[in-house]
């Protein structure tokens, strides 16, 4: 579950420094090269951000499957002791 953590913090970074590229190719329009600096910063932050998304997802999974097994066991516990 931490390795989830550690790899959406890191995609979650790497977003941070995109959004700031984007912020700054938008307000120095007219400088060289600011319209494939915006394009490319817009690109990898697609892709970053669907990466968290399926992290996330994924997270939530595990998290469900996990609720579900403890959910079995507790009932598996709970007839035992009747017996």
């Amino acid at each position: 579950m931490d390795i989830l953590q550690v790899l959406i913090a890191r995609y979650e970074a790497n977003m941070s420094e995109c959004m700031f590229q984007m912020n700054a190719s938008i307000l120095r329009p007219t400088e060289k090269g600011s319209l494939n600096r915006l394009e490319s910063a817009v690109e990898k932050y697609t892709i970053l951000k669907n990466q968290v998304d399926v992290l996330q997802d994924l997270r939530g999974q595990m998290l469900a499957s996990q609720k579900f097994q403890r959910q079995e066991a507790e009932k598996q516990n709970a007839t035992k002791k009747k017996k």
